[in-house]
């Protein structure tokens, strides 16, 4: 699998666990939110009373079931992140195990790793069938650079249903040589849901694992299964991906792909 695609896809795995990510560079996001996360004198980290009461509120909700971990986590970018650590940081007491979850997922955002991988751990301690959960252990894990770690943790969020880091296990399955992870889950997972994934960019992900895949093992029956179903505009959308799928429809020729691949050509 050639570097640059292992790149932007393990920074595509990222992305999509910890909620987005901004148009600015991964340096600028850390030196943003490293100063926005200076203490004051005292060692605490300045939140005022509103912030703090907001904060408060959008965790009870979570709690409570009247907010979702989208709602929580995302927000105003980098706001969200940076204050529901700050909350995190001097009310730890009130935090409950699952609010964990969504204080995790902002560590990750904010490139602290550890951090978030240790609340993820204490929260699935517990909540150990939330596939959510897994998601957002195997990106902090990503940012820690444990590889291995990253892939087992994949490996169970897959399992318990997530289709969010399906072609982030790919990857890193196919970096670690674990071609029957990749066979016997990744693909039969992949081709099931390619046209019903409601996630655009997971759906692109995958779509792009599959044909990466099915090129590099020069396998044409894979490719011409990932083809089904699908139509020009669902694949010209995507620049790479067209040109991925030319690149097969040259290598492979196959019959059953030959109308898609006339009309991706004109």
């Amino acid at each position: 699998m050639n570097s640059a695609l292992r790149i932007i896809v393990v920074a595509a795995i990222a992305c999509a666990s910890q909620a987005r990510c901004e148009d600015v560079s991964q340096l600028q996001q850390k030196e943003m939110i490293a100063a926005a996360l200076q203490p004051d004198g005292k060692g605490a980290p300045l939140l005022s009373e509103k912030e703090t009461l907001e904060v408060k509120s959008s965790l009870e909700g979570y709690e409570k079931g009247t907010k979702t971990f989208e709602e929580v986590t995302k927000g105003e970018w980098p706001k969200t992140t940076i204050n529901l650590i700050k909350y995190y940081q001097v009310h730890s007491n009130e935090v409950t195990l699952k609010m964990l979850l969504p204080v995790s997922r902002c560590y990750g955002m904010a490139s602290k790793g550890i951090e978030a991988a240790a609340l993820a751990q204490s929260y699935l301690n517990v909540y150990s069938n939330d596939s959510r959960g897994w998601d957002v252990l195997a990106a902090a894990k990503l940012i820690t650079g444990s590889k291995t770690e990253a892939l087992e943790t994949m490996k169970k969020s897959v399992s318990l249903g997530s289709n969010k880091n399906l072609s982030g296990l790919g990857i890193l399955a196919y970096d670690a040589g674990r071609k029957d992870i990749i066979e016997s889950l990744v693909i039969p997972r992949a081709l099931a849901v390619k046209k019903s994934a409601r996630d655009i960019t997971t759906k692109q992900e995958i779509l792009r694992f599959l044909v990466y895949y099915s090129l590099e093992t020069k396998n044409k029956r894979l490719f011409v299964d990932t083809l089904q179903g699908m139509g020009v505009a669902e694949i010209a959308v995507d620049e790479e991906m067209k040109g991925l799928v030319l690149q097969g429809c040259e290598l492979f020729k196959a019959e059953e792909t030959q109308k898609l691949c006339l009309e991706l050509a004109k």
